[in-house]
């Protein structure tokens, strides 16, 4: 038994050296060690799962032949038979991000007499580099809302075609063939990015309701909008993360409910009054499984426009006071809150800026996680829709870059002297020494907590709306006070 067991121990000597690498080997062994593990059996996987609110992330697999000695009695004389098992590791981003810096090392103190040659170390470190820029490639297409890079897993193989025996040049040319198909791989996600982008832009100045959407809340309307062609499909497990079927017999009919059932919450956020029947404009307007994303955007245009009567409610002409409505509302609260500028008092003149309406989402500007993106598009709604009033809050909160951006915007805005959609700007730092901002003198009965509830009731019984069951609890940790 001692001397098959070191048969055994032989045949995986490279598996002995790796586990016992921590204690006995350096770290130039262990990333050289891997480096060759990745050329010969490697493989990518990435997995995008930001619409089932995961982290969407990548991992490098691999694995090793693996060569165990097994004795048999069914004969007198003992024989050894040997059987093949295939053992399997996978690397994490951080594993990953591990490697890489180890890699770099090793390049500085490998000789150049070494099987590995420096080529090689770089061709791997230039190879998982490439990765990286596919993976975010791939990332930002998910964050910018394109519909067909949702809940994707796409599969690369990183392995070489030449064995352990052909070194230097050959080994070298494969590392490059490799890697030259993974750049083209992300030249192709970055103009398909690119595409997406324009269109996005080319549909929203053709259809203005489509500003009314943020990149994800478009995204999601097409994934509604589209035909499941299985029952795999991303629109079925999107609504499974939200609802639980309970018609599990009949999971199409389920489907379709719960179908209208999202649709109606998003397009409800509008705050819109005259639009038409969602079931009967959704048959209409159905968008073909496999549809490319500028039939979508084109059938999402026409399904709001026919929805919404081409958004004439919100072009409805209002008494505007002039050309520049841009206005500031100072704050003056001492209540701190970690997150935002909302406190009570806040809360109550920002419910009043609106008068008797409910606000929706596209009105207000929450800059504390505002991306340049946001601002952009929230600018353009203000543009767009001139007697709708709009609100810029916890400007206080944004990092330097994003401000300016921000200002530059409220300065262009002014300069432009056409008309536009009324805006606050809420802070306690900007003074009206701005140009084309002026103070905003706040009426007292906008302080008024009490009357702003039973306004907010009123808004909410006639706009038919249920209200929210929210319990708030307010306090400052180990005082042993709170209210509510």
């Amino acid at each position: 038994m001692i001397f098959l067991s070191l048969i055994v121990v032989n045949d995986n000597i490279q598996i002995v050296n790796m586990w016992l690498s921590a204690e006995d080997t350096t770290v130039l062994d262990n990333a050289l060690i891997t480096m060759e593990h990745l050329y010969k059996t490697g493989a990518v996987d990435i997995h995008l799962r930001h619409l089932m609110k995961e982290q969407s992330y990548f991992e490098i697999g691999y694995s090793i032949d693996r060569i165990q000695g097994q004795t048999s009695n069914n004969t007198e004389n003992e024989e050894q038979r040997r059987e093949s098992e295939t053992m399997k590791f996978a690397l994490s981003m951080a594993d990953i991000d591990d490697h890489k810096r180890q890699l770099t090392f090793c390049n500085v103190d490998v000789q150049q007499n070494i099987f590995y040659s420096k080529a090689l170390i770089n061709g791997q470190l230039k190879l998982l580099q490439t990765i990286e820029k596919i993976f975010f490639a791939l990332k930002k297409l998910e964050m910018t809302g394109h519909p067909d890079y949702q809940l994707r897993d796409e599969h690369y193989e990183i392995h070489l075609q030449y064995g352990r025996d052909n070194r230097n040049a050959q080994l070298e040319h494969a590392v490059k063939i490799r890697t030259d198909g993974l750049e083209f791989v992300y030249n192709k996600y970055n103009e398909i990015s690119k595409n997406w982008i324009q269109n996005l832009e080319k549909y929203r100045q053709e259809c203005s309701l489509l500003k009314l959407f943020s990149n994800r809340q478009i995204m999601i309307l097409i994934i509604l909008l589209r035909t499941s062609a299985s029952p795999n499909s991303i629109r079925n497990r999107f609504l499974k993360n939200l609802y639980s079927f309970k018609n599990l017999n009949n999971e199409t009919e389920e489907e379709y409910r719960l179908t209208l059932q999202c649709l109606k919450h998003y397009l409800s956020s509008l705050r819109l009054q005259q639009f038409d029947d969602i079931a009967n404009v959704y048959e209409k307007h159905q968008i073909e499984s496999g549809s490319n994303t500028e039939s979508c955007l084109k059938k999402l245009c026409l399904f709001l426009q026919d929805l919404f009567h081409n958004g004439n409610e919100l072009m409805e002409r209002r008494v505007m006071i002039d050309e520049s409505q841009q206005y500031l509302v100072t704050l003056n609260s001492t209540e701190k809150n970690t997150f935002n500028d909302l406190d009570m008092n806040t809360f109550c003149v920002l419910l009043n800026i609106f008068k008797n309406r409910l606000p929706s989402s596209y009105q207000i500007l929450w800059c504390s996680i505002a991306t340049i993106e946001d601002i952009e598009l929230f600018f353009s709604r203000i543009r767009t829709f001139h007697y709708l009033i709009f609100v810029i809050m916890d400007i206080d909160r944004m990092n330097h870059r994003l401000r300016e951006i921000l200002l530059t915007k409220q300065d262009l805005l002014t300069r432009d002297k056409v008309p536009h959609g009324t805006v606050y700007y809420f802070s306690k730092e900007l003074t009206t020494s701005r140009n084309g901002l002026r103070e905003f003198h706040i009426p007292a009965n906008y302080r008024v907590a009490n009357q702003t509830y039973k306004q907010l009731l009123t808004l909410f019984q006639r706009d038919k709306l249920a209200q929210p069951q929210i319990q708030i609890v307010c306090g400052e940790a180990g005082i042993g006070e709170f209210k509510c």
